[in-house]
């Protein structure tokens, strides 16, 4: 024979209570209508999947259901008999509203947020926690990157591309450039470019604007501002604002590199900005 514990007929009580549905408003408010009442109890009932799916959903029934509380939607006409005259005819006491429905109301709705919260914090948490246990790390958001303008790389030429005028491109004044030698009849080499400082900075987009827009480039990066250098991008038109997105690691030095002027004698990079990380 199983022992039996004083604590055994509360566990079943307490257990039977949890099974049942949610009491029902109209058991000590009749007055209250049907809909709102199901609103009440769905609003309050013990499995999630049960409840609305959202406080949107929630709010629009609710505000249905006021709808159909409203004076207007169930107003009745009364027939008054006529009066003697004399002495006026006293009027009825007006009834109080009652508060406990909107009391009722606001408790289901304390309730719903209370588990809304919970299920918010434990999906928070969840997200959080990786396979085993371990905790997730979310990737940086890219930030603007301070860059310089350090050179021209020239090196099958040699004629210096404009050294000095390399922090145009870098000055945060788009009337201002760097430029590359004026070529009659196309670039006569494999290339030449503006060598950019990055400070370390792993780039994940630079966004160039020129005057002169035609030329072909590809974005390039190294450790030396002398290279070697290699692609982190794919090669583009340049328009008169073009956005390079980059992949590859931290690097030192980037280089927008020019293989082709297309109808131009010489290129121009009025201004280039970057976002990385």
């Amino acid at each position: 024979m199983r022992a039996t514990f004083p604590g055994d007929n509360f566990v079943a009580v307490a257990m039977r209570h949890i099974n049942e549905p949610p009491p029902s408003v109209r058991e000590k408010r009749p007055e209250i209508s049907p809909r709102l009442d199901a609103a009440i109890r769905k609003a309050m009932a013990k499995d999630p999947r049960d409840r609305f799916g959202s406080m949107d959903e929630l709010c629009a029934e609710l505000t249905a259901c006021l709808g159909e509380e409203s004076p207007t939607s169930g107003a009745q006409t009364m027939i008054v008999a006529p009066q003697r005259r004399g002495r006026p005819a006293a009027r009825a006491p007006r009834e109080r509203p009652s508060v406990w429905p909107l009391v009722m109301l606001l408790a289901g709705l304390a309730v719903l947020a209370g588990i809304l919260a919970a299920v918010f914090a434990f999906t928070d948490a969840s997200d959080k926690i990786g396979v085993g246990g371990k905790k997730k790390t979310s990737g940086t958001v890219a930030a603007p990157v301070r860059l310089s303008g350090i050179g021209a790389f020239d090196p099958t030429g040699g004629d210096g591309e404009h050294d000095s005028a390399a922090g145009n491109a870098t000055d945060g004044d788009p009337a201002t450039y760097w430029n590359t030698e004026h070529y009659s009849g196309g670039l006569s080499k494999d290339g030449v470019g503006l060598v950019l400082g990055a400070g370390g900075k792993q780039l994940t987009r630079l966004v160039l604007t020129s005057d002169t827009p035609g030329f072909t480039a590809e974005i390039e990066s190294g450790s030396s501002r002398n290279g070697p250098f290699g692609p982190v991008s794919k090669p583009q038109t340049v328009g008169n604002r073009t956005t390079f997105a980059l992949t590859g690691g931290k690097a030192a030095y980037y280089v927008i590199w020019i293989t082709d002027l297309g109808p131009n004698e010489s290129a121009k990079v009025n201004e280039v900005t970057a976002r990385g990380r």
